[in-house]
């Protein structure tokens, strides 16, 4: 479980938030294709919500890393972890997707 801290402490340290950076740089640059970089767009591919609960892209991960919205780098892993799930729910484990989310 992660906890919030208290409504006047800082929501993400800097060390925290520049390791968090560095990565999503990194994490990045290794989806050559650039299937992860934005969300889904659903009025193209209508069913996808149908499919997957949580949708989570690497541009919505930059942009929470840029608010401080990750407590931990356990929030950071785990929004990871989903745009790779998903890739391989959706378009099943031997597709381009799937590979590419492997490679991420």
């Amino acid at each position: 479980m992660v906890r919030r801290p208290p409504g006047n402490a800082p929501t993400t340290t800097v060390s925290l938030r520049s390791s968090l950076e560095r990565l999503i740089t990194r994490i990045k640059k290794r989806d050559s294709y650039g299937f992860f970089l934005d969300p889904v767009d659903t009025t193209v591919i209508t069913d996808y919500l149908s499919v997957i609960d949580e949708p989570m892209d690497l541009g919505t991960m930059q942009s929470k890393v840029e608010r401080n919205a990750y407590y931990s780098i356990d929030e950071f892993r785990r929004d990871l972890l989903l745009v790779c799930d998903n890739a391989r729910k959706y378009n099943g484990a031997g597709s381009i997707y799937a590979t590419s989310a492997d490679r991420v």
